[in-house]
């Protein structure tokens, strides 16, 4: 069965209250308390369990917690953690020591190591203490494989472990390439259970995986999850986070090396596209000024891949890409049947599947309306390609640095409501040179 740490609670920063005066690690236990009561009776909970991996996803979802709180002049997870190691070292006992392991086991490293400072001090007076606690932290590495599927979107990456005799579980991490990298959800749970379900899906792509390699995208998607502002993922991955991060980061782990092509490899890419028999009914002029803005869609802003195409890679191109961002030197109306000659361009140099060409065709269907109706209005072209389009508007040449700055300055001194006239998402405040 699937293990998700026990409720749920709203992802966001709180406001940022000094912690000046208030070292919780020099506070008494009874002090301590009201604050960390609560994690003592949940200790005594997961020691009735006797489960390693429940005490790390407790132990994660806790120091998870910790890291939404914001304090001035203090880091939250050591401000907290340390008071938590304080009060487990001074209540002792199988739950204090539960704590300490677990707290070891998941912690950033500053706090690790109090903790098993803490942990070894305890220990000594907790002779019986469950011969499974000393499994936590210890989960050894055994495979790794990935099911994505067929446009590859999306992996699911998936990492197994196993306890000393205990039974094998995995951490599985939905990758998502169209946010270039960045992994949305997570889930733990076992092993077999997983892969039956993989088993039974018959268009996945499933592979085995080096394990190495494929904790580093785990890693790596995690931390770019955790770096995103407004990522669509789970909060299940902040969550399980810090049982990741800890776990991950004992390995030796290989730096995950991202796809880069040179402005000539563009270039030559583009040009085969144009020579190709996809782009023979095409304006050769026009539709190179369409390629290589799909190419750096692909290249700058998604996994690298210019020639991955998918439903999803067609929404984000219309969409989004292109009204927000994009200046096109050539008509907007010819851009979606370059959309499509490149989508088929891309399927045969794939090798991919008709059927799901198919599909690819019948996005650019789907969102060719919305696309020309948002390129003629602006309504979602970002700030900087407002800007421009204002300045163009009003006979201005970007190029002109002189005239550009001139421009920025006059607009500044307009008011709020004509300034958002010239640019509707235009912001409140002065456009910097």
């Amino acid at each position: 069965m699937a293990k998700k740490p026990p409720a749920k609670r709203t992802k966001r920063k709180t406001s940022k209250p000094s912690a000046h005066g208030l070292d919780l690690g020099r506070k008494s236990v009874s002090q301590l308390h009201g604050l960390f009561g609560p994690v003592w009776q949940d200790a005594r909970k997961i020691v009735a369990s006797g489960d390693a991996l429940d005490a790390e996803m407790w132990m994660s979802d806790i120091v998870s917690m910790w890291d939404t709180l914001e304090l001035i002049g203090e880091d939250s997870g050591l401000y907290f953690g340390k008071g938590l190691v304080r009060y487990a070292q001074g209540k002792g006992g199988v739950e204090g020591l539960l704590i300490l392991v677990a707290l070891e086991a998941v912690a950033a490293p500053d706090l690790a190591r109090r903790a098993k400072r803490a942990r070894a001090q305890v220990l000594p007076s907790v002779p019986a203490a469950p011969s499974w606690i000393s499994h936590i932290g210890h989960a050894r590495p055994v495979r790794a494989w990935q099911a994505s599927d067929g446009f590859r979107d999306v992996d699911a990456v998936t990492l197994v472990f196993s306890y000393p005799e205990a039974q094998e579980h995995i951490l599985l991490a939905l990758i998502d390439n169209n946010l270039g990298g960045v992994a949305k959800d997570v889930m733990v749970a076992a092993a077999e259970d997983l892969q039956e379900f993989w088993g039974d899906a018959e268009e996945a792509i499933v592979e085995d995986l080096d394990f190495a390699v494929a904790a580093a995208r785990v890693l790596d998607g995690v931390r770019l999850e955790a770096m995103s502002i407004d990522a669509p993922s789970d909060e299940d991955v902040s969550r399980v986070g810090p049982l990741i991060e800890a776990r991950l980061r004992r390995l030796s782990l290989p730096e995950i090396e991202r796809p880069e092509m040179t402005e000539d490899e563009r270039d030559a890419l583009c040009d085969d596209f144009l020579d190709s028999p996809e782009a023979a009914s095409l304006d050769r002029d026009s539709a190179g000024d369409v390629a290589w803005r799909l190419v750096d869609l692909c290249c700058d802003y998604l996994d690298g891949d210019p020639l991955r195409w998918s439903p999803r890679v067609v929404e984000i191109c219309l969409c989004s890409w292109f009204p927000m961002k994009v200046m096109l030197d050539s008509p907007v109306e010819g851009v979606p049947d370059v959309v499509r000659a490149w989508a088929r361009y891309a399927a045969r140099r794939k090798d991919l599947a008709t059927d799901l060409l198919e599909v690819t065709l019948a996005a650019v269907d789907e969102f060719e309306d919305e696309f020309l109706g948002v390129m003629s209005d602006g309504s979602r072209s970002g700030v900087a390609k407002s800007l421009v389009t204002a300045m163009l508007a009003e006979g201005i040449d970007p190029v002109d640095q002189g005239a550009m700055e001139r421009w920025i300055d006059d607009f500044n001194s307009r008011p709020y409501e004509e300034r958002t006239r010239v640019m509707p998402v235009g912001p409140s405040g002065p456009v910097g040179h």
